[in-house]
């Protein structure tokens, strides 16, 4: 058993997890191991390190997670109604990939409209690819992250989408991270690659959760560790809408993005519950022309903590950045939102808006935020700021008076606060399974609430 626990555990993971790649060649494996060493290079982070200043691993640590266990384990039968759960989830007409406790399902229903055009597993790629290809994705901006590197050397399996020039691909991809109470030590490490090339659009829906006999709120406590990378093309399109559900979770999420000239990323990151969870986004603009739509919301109850820090990078000039994260914030609840814009000498013409909103239901809440910019270019339209608030008392004594419930009442309140967020999603099908996943959490949010108020009574 090799725990997560320090810089030895993670290395003694990669020399027991090197054996099982030797058939994937000498370059699979001397490019994962370099991974592994550079995200080794300055050890595990702690609050005294500024990007983890409010943010402790202990929690993660604490638990002792198995980084290599999935491996040793064939993907056991999923029962049948968690299948149908999941399934009823799937956005309408979306294509299916499927990760089961860390390893790909593909007899999942749908799963065959996953064309060889386009689709192949991570495995089918680093045997296929020659080292130029990956020496590409390993140098992005973001790969520095040490939980995006422990994914590159690592990961257990993944999928790998690289469309055509000029293919639209009509159905949107929804890839589903689904977590059981089997193998609930073990990490759950998985990668996924998506490559938009020139004139081509595609949209990703990407979603953590975890189940237990057809609940959604099982004490599964699983870590899951994932990497995406998206590369979009000159004139291409990519929406990709994360969504991590997954209660009582331990989550590290590391997403990097690379745009070219003219191409267009829309993206969201919707994180309704996890016990813990850090998500490092990184974007980069390389050529003039692009836009990005970095979004957020984040909902968070009980005694979660949630950390998301995002880095856009204008180095050249002509590209827009449109940035707002909202996060509603309940009990003893934390969050933490550090965003950076760095606008360099190069981004002449640039605009950059970042915004962050709280919403804090609670006196024992916390949230910190850090809004960011760095302006090194003179002709350039930027602004950023946050905002801390709570709910207006007579707004609630209005709704109280009306014989709704103080939860009830402070949920009606709050979903507007949080729809404003959603609402600006351009991507109607994306948009409506945003909307119901926030649903879903404040009538948890409701329920939970009101059983509490009576155990208290």
């Amino acid at each position: 058993m090799t725990t997560f626990s320090t810089i030895q555990s993670i290395q003694d993971a990669w020399d027991l997890r090197k054996g099982a790649l030797r058939e994937s060649g000498r370059q699979t494996v001397e490019r994962r191991e370099r991974a592994v060493n550079s995200a080794l290079v300055h050890g595990l982070p702690n609050t005294r390190d500024e990007e983890w200043k409010y943010t402790s691993l202990r929690p993660l640590i604490d638990r002792q997670f198995d980084l290599i266990e999935g491996l040793r384990h064939a993907m056991a039968p999923v029962d049948g109604d968690v299948v149908a759960v999941v399934n009823a989830r799937l956005a309408p007409g979306a294509i299916p990939i499927v990760f089961v406790n860390g390893r790909l399902d593909l007899s999942w229903a749908g799963s065959e409209d996953l064309d060889s055009d386009f689709f192949r597993t991570l495995d089918e790629a680093e045997s296929e690819e020659d080292s130029t290809f990956w020496d590409e994705w390993q140098s992005v901006q973001g790969m520095d992250h040490i939980f995006a590197g422990i994914n590159a050397g690592l990961a257990h399996e993944g999928v790998v989408l690289r469309l055509n020039p000029s293919q639209i691909l009509r159905k949107p991809i929804h890839i589903i991270h689904l977590a059981t109470k089997e193998l609930s030590n073990a990490a759950r490490i998985n990668r996924v690659v998506i490559s938009v090339p020139v004139g081509a659009s595609l949209k990703v829906y990407e979603e953590f959760i975890s189940m237990d006999d057809g609940t959604f709120k099982p004490k599964v406590g699983e870590w899951t560790n994932s990497l995406t990378q998206l590369k979009v093309g000159p004139d291409a399109y990519c929406g990709y809408f994360r969504i991590l559900s997954s209660v009582d979770s331990f989550h590290t999420g590391s997403v990097t993005a690379v745009l070219d000239r003219g191409s267009r990323l829309e993206t969201f990151s919707l994180a309704a519950g996890s016990r813990f969870a850090r998500i490092n986004i990184d974007v980069k603009f390389t050529a003039p022309g692009a836009e990005c739509i970095l979004d957020g919301l984040y909902l968070v109850q009980g005694d979660e903590h949630v950390d998301h820090h995002t880095t856009v990078d204008h180095t050249v000039g002509n590209c827009k950045t449109f940035q707002l994260y909202k996060g509603i914030l309940a009990d003893k609840g934390r969050a933490v939102f550090n965003g950076k814009i760095y606008l360099r000498k190069d981004a002449q013409g640039s605009e950059a808006y970042q915004s962050n909103k709280n919403l804090m239901l609670s006196s024992e809440a916390e949230v910190d935020t850090k809004p960011q910019l760095e302006i090194d270019a003179n002709d350039v339209k930027a602004t950023h700021g946050a905002a801390i608030g709570s709910i207006n008392p007579a707004e609630l004594f209005y709704l109280r008076s009306r014989c709704i419930g103080e939860a009830e009442a402070t949920a009606m309140l709050c979903l507007g606060f949080a729809e404003d967020c959603v609402m600006k999603v351009k991507d109607v099908p994306a948009r409506n399974l945003l909307k119901l996943r926030v649903h879903e959490w404040f009538a948890d949010f409701v329920a939970t609430h009101e059983l509490l108020k009576k155990e208290n009574k």
